[in-house]
């Protein structure tokens, strides 16, 4: 080995370049699936702002016309469905292993429906608007799910907005349109809902929203409305006794859900919903893990096998600064220094490629768009495992080269 290090590399700019080419594009691949990853973990790990353990969703369901047992116009037929369902509402909470029933429409997380929650005002000549998803909801909806507030009210106060008749506005993460007003600007304010001008809403509480999936994010915000008045539910949400949905289900196999015109149907608990509508995003985040385990085998195996060559051209300066006194330690620092340097001149404009690679049209869907923190993390992670790569890249075949006698390394020099 020559004395300088910085000498040494640039003497051999040829195999360092390529060496530095397949660095960088491992890096920028690393980058993109590190950068994914961390999403995947941030979203996992947040406080979403409601619990949907323990919950049982159902549908609300009318029989068909023919079977009718009584002839009523529209708005007597409306009343009737009503008492029959809060008659099998109350039959409901009979059950031992039921703690809350509540009814809606659109009401639930993990249903990819978008309906329109239109809330707009006027003041001081300033027009705000919000177009979130709209939700109707009864009361105890509110408190199934225990959705948080975020200004400063409870669940049971929340609960009690809806009680009232006002409207809950749920925050945003992605705005559903253009400039779409904070839902805190809502607050305490009378709007139009739905372009309904003939009638005024009170915001009365501002809060966190419930999200189609927990990949998207809270896509729009929410507008949680009393579906008492405003339309008629389709689902009826249940919350029972924790770790109990499985024998709750059994106690309804036999029972009678139907009274009047209406009957509840489908009833299965809400973790089903969730699988069903995460089963395309679990799919792929399990089928890019098991591509990325391989692929970081693979480049474990080309930087080994890299070094090891490499290392192998250089057994005889080996031998000889071995001679001249050096260490096994001395010759391995050496050896993992020009890996470093190499890293660091590679991945630094790596990571700058792969930032603008992840922000454009180019780059696949499920890495595309990623959060700043979640880049941060993806090129810590980058970084790490390609260090440890190298290093374990250099250490064996070095510790096989230093190994070698002098005296044999050289007998053909």
């Amino acid at each position: 080995m020559k004395r300088f290090l910085l000498p040494q590399m640039r003497n051999e700019w040829r195999s360092n370049l390529w060496m530095m080419i397949e660095i960088a594009v491992v890096a920028i691949i690393l980058f993109a699936i590190f950068s994914f990853y961390a999403s995947v973990i941030r979203i996992k790990s947040q406080n979403y702002g409601y619990d949907t353990n323990d919950v049982v969703v159902g549908q609300v369901k009318m029989i068909p016309k023919d079977a009718w047992t009584v002839d009523c116009n529209p708005e007597e037929m409306y009343g009737r469905s009503l008492e029959s369902v809060e008659m099998l509402m109350a039959e409901m909470r009979q059950n031992p292993y039921v703690e809350l029933v509540g009814v809606g429409k659109n009401a639930t997380p993990y249903d990819m429906s978008f309906w329109n929650g239109d809330l707009s005002y006027t003041e001081d000549s300033v027009f705000y608007h919000f177009t979130g998803n709209g939700r109707d909801v009864s009361p105890d909806v509110i408190r199934i799910f225990r959705l948080q507030s975020t200004d400063g009210k409870t669940t049971e106060e929340l609960a009690k907005v809806i009680e009232k008749g006002d409207i809950i506005v749920g925050e945003f993460d992605h705005p559903f349109i253009p400039d779409q007003t904070e839902a805190k600007k809502f607050l305490n304010k009378m709007v139009v809902l739905n372009n309904y001008s003939s009638r005024l809403y009170h915001v009365g509480a501002v809060s966190k929203s419930l999200q189609r999936n927990d990949f998207e994010g809270a896509w729009g915000g929410s507008v949680y409305i009393p579906i008492i008045g405003w339309s008629f539910p389709d689902q009826v949400i249940i919350r029972v006794k924790p770790g109990k949905s499985h024998e709750f289900l059994e106690s309804l196999a036999d029972a009678d859900l139907t009274r009047g015109m209406v009957y509840f149907s489908d009833i299965k608990d809400i973790s089903k919903y969730s699988d069903q509508v995460h089963f395309g995003m679990n799919t792929l985040i399990r089928n890019t893990a098991v591509c990325a385990g391989f692929m970081l085998l693979v480049i474990f195996l080309g930087f080994l096998g890299t070094f090891w060559f490499r290392t192998q051209q250089r057994v005889p300066e080996i031998a000889v600064r071995k001679v001249n006194g050096a260490t096994k330690g001395d010759i391995f620092r050496r050896l993992l220094g020009e890996g470093m340097i190499l890293l660091a001149v590679s991945v630094v404009p790596a990571l700058v490629v792969g930032y603008y690679f992840l922000q454009s049209d180019i780059a696949p869907g499920f890495v595309r768009g990623r959060q700043i923190v979640d880049m941060f993390y993806g090129a810590l992670t980058t970084v790490t495992v390609l260090v440890i790569m190298i290093v374990c890249g250099i250490y064996f075949p070095a510790r096989v080269a230093m190994n070698i006698n002098p005296a044999e390394a050289l007998k053909d020099q």
